[in-house]
């Protein structure tokens, strides 16, 4: 049988170094507090104070004698959440017991912890005994600060003995304690069947249970991954004021052209462990699906991304953070029509606060990557991992490269703009928004006249070419027919998926909306032939049942 083994458990709390950045910054501190373990049977205790988030506990139980474990309470270990000048850059040291002191005192019996019991980073320090085959329990709670003697006037408890599996005894909060079966047991359990409750609301009833659990687990990672954003280019861009400045290439280099944005928001990360950053078009899809659990955080997400300290003052969305610049499919339209239909086809204010910031980012579009002007549209990357031969993002000097999968989207884009617009001019009171309904049917069929035109749509496979030609010169090109001076047209292959973008808008007809585009202008006739997929057939349900 394997013999018992020692391990080391560091629950480890610390706060972000903000106070480095600036002269004036308000320094956080946390500490032990003294005496806790007399006033509800806690092992370890840290006092929290913060300028921001205010005075907190953060409370370590002792662990009990059981078969898996010795019984005895964590050290606790502090150090500042500083970096270590003297390993780094081999100059003075801003501070003995630097961010690295707690693992360097475990590991090799360094004096880097703080004797004083305080600092900006701390540590419980279990040294658990394992025996095989068994289980080790350690809590831990963060609560605001005087929660011990309110837990002991609501239930009346405080401190008490319990036995261990192993016979022993050791004190731990029972009764009002916060580690003892009427509190922390009682809210973990509470919760848990909260959760349950909430689950089985939303799990269809033809379900399995591998199906449910499925569903559930899917919307678990999606509310875990909400995570605050702070990111602040200029700042990033300038340097901190009490640190060294940058150096000067870095004005030359990515996100240099975002000087606006200002985050510093709850947002829905794709997965904050990994990936702890936003994608514009990865977010819009995660909000479809946050709908259905918290269309509000759903709908919250929408119009940050539109807010003035994202959006550029030009129009575009920011794509992702190492590389605002970067174009991402433009779906947040889409994405608003979905979060207004699952949260019940009312929020017409939401609507409409995203509708008119994306009127701003679509003529980003038109202007910005329409190089001809011919409705066939570019963009480069385009969120498509490796789809293609080239690097579409990073294209030879003087090359313009038209897409299908972009000017898809650009199709698609229009349609769900032409719904919103609908939706908002017949229930939102905005009697003249025929015009903008007619608008966009308009430039969903030029771009759809442009497709069939340039060759992009391939009648016999349905579907459009991964690219059509891209011009190449030593100068900008000549447009596409040009009579004289006209560069010679280079197919940049077919990449199928990428063609199948351009369906998107081609998968049902609605044919209402184009007759009433009669009443709103004497073109709406060559435009209904051309729409020969006005609408999806979602839009259409949602824009006309919510309009009467």
């Amino acid at each position: 049988m394997p013999d018992a083994d020692t391990i080391h458990v560091l629950p480890t709390a610390w706060f972000r170094n903000t106070w480095s950045w600036d002269a004036d910054e308000p320094k956080p501190v946390m500490a032990q507090i003294d005496g806790m373990a007399q006033i509800d049977g806690t092992a370890s205790a840290v006092g929290i104070e913060h300028p921001f988030l205010g005075d907190l506990e953060l409370l370590a139980a002792p662990v009990l004698p059981a078969p898996g474990s010795d019984g005895a309470e964590p050290e606790l270990l502090f150090c500042e959440n500083e970096t270590n000048f003297v390993r780094l850059y081999d100059c003075a040291a801003q501070t003995p017991y630097p961010k690295d002191g707690i693992n360097d005192h475990v590991v090799s019996g360094a004096a880097t912890v703080n004797p004083g019991n305080a600092g900006t980073k701390c540590a419980f320090w279990y040294k658990l005994t394992i025996e095989p085959h068994t289980t080790v329990e350690v809590r831990l709670r963060l609560r605001p600060a005087g929660g011990a003697g309110r837990a002991a006037a609501e239930t009346g408890g405080g401190a008490g003995r319990a036995a261990g599996a192993g016979g022993g005894e050791v004190v731990v909060g029972t009764g009002g304690g916060p580690f003892g079966a009427e509190e922390f047991d009682l809210v973990l359990r509470k919760r848990q069947e909260e959760a349950d409750e909430f689950y089985a609301e939303l799990t269809p009833a033809a379900a399995s249970a591998d199906e449910a659990m499925v569903m559930r687990q899917a919307f678990a990672g999606l509310l875990w991954s909400k995570q605050l954003y702070s990111y602040e280019v200029a700042r990033w861009l300038d340097g901190d004021p009490a640190q060294p400045a940058p150096p000067p290439e870095r004005a030359q280099q990515r996100n240099a052209r975002w000087r606006n944005f200002n985050a510093f928001d709850i947002m829905s990360m794709p997965d904050k462990w990994e990936y702890p950053w936003f994608a514009a078009w990865d977010m819009a899809f995660q909000c479809v699906a946050l709908a259905h659990v918290d269309p509000a955080f759903a709908k919250y997400q929408l119009v940050l991304l539109c807010r003035e300290w994202f959006q550029h003052p030009n129009g575009a969305l920011p794509a992702y953070e190492w590389d605002f610049s970067d174009v991402n499919p433009p779906v947040q339209a889409w994405a608003a029509l979905e979060v207004f239909a699952l949260d019940g086809g009312t929020d017409l204010d939401f609507l409409a606060r995203v509708f008119d910031k994306l009127l701003v980012n679509f003529t980003w579009w038109v202007n910005r990557e329409d190089h001809w002007g011919n409705n066939l549209f570019e963009g480069g990357f385009l969120g498509l991992d490796n789809i293609g031969p080239i690097d579409r993002s990073h294209l030879p000097p003087d090359t313009v490269l038209e897409q299908s999968d972009a000017t898809g989207w650009m199709a698609f884009y229009a349609l769900s703009m032409a719904t919103i617009a609908t939706i908002l001019m017949r229930a939102g009171g905005r009697r003249a928004g025929g015009d903008l309904v007619l608008k966009f049917i308009e430039h969903y069929a030029a771009i759809a006249q442009a497709m069939t035109d340039q060759g992009m749509w391939d009648a016999e496979a349905g579907l459009a070419s991964g690219s059509p030609p891209c011009w190449m010169s030593k100068g900008w090109p000549a447009p596409p027919g040009s009579v004289s001076g006209a560069s010679t047209p280079a197919p940049a292959g077919r990449m199928p998926w990428a063609g199948r973008i351009a369906t998107a808008g081609r998968v049902a007809t609605a044919g209402r909306v184009a007759k009433a585009g009669v009443a709103w202008g004497a073109r709406v006739s060559w435009a209904g032939r051309l729409v020969w997929g006005a609408m999806l057939a979602w839009a259409v349900r949602v824009g006309w049942a919510a309009s009467g």
